[in-house]
């Protein structure tokens, strides 16, 4: 059976963080947090292929990707009807974005 492409990612960035870490002679003890850092941060839906695309977005683009996603629950909650657009927007914002 074939790997999903975001397995596929997975372990190519934790291959290039091995060589990474290899090359600059980091510490057993750390290579091992880290390892498990980006196993947890996948484990728990935290890392993919759509979060590398907000990353390099600009963040005028990431605003208003957080405004489209985080719309259609935010405009149902009745305390954000009246707010301004700039409140609106930092709550967007502050939400994690599931793509």
């Amino acid at each position: 059976a074939s790997m999903n492409e975001s397995t596929t990612a997975f372990y190519k960035r934790i291959d290039n963080l091995n060589h990474f870490m290899r090359d600059k002679n980091f510490p057993q003890p750390l290579q091992v947090r880290l390892r498990d850092y980006f196993r947890f941060q996948r484990s728990h839906g935290m890392a993919d292929d759509r979060h590398d695309l907000l990353v390099m977005m600009s963040s005028q683009l990431r605003t208003e990707v957080a405004d489209h996603v985080h719309a259609k629950w935010i405009n149902q909650v009745s305390f954000f009807q009246d707010c301004p657009q700039d409140f609106y927007t930092e709550v967007a914002m502050s939400l994690k974005l599931k793509l």
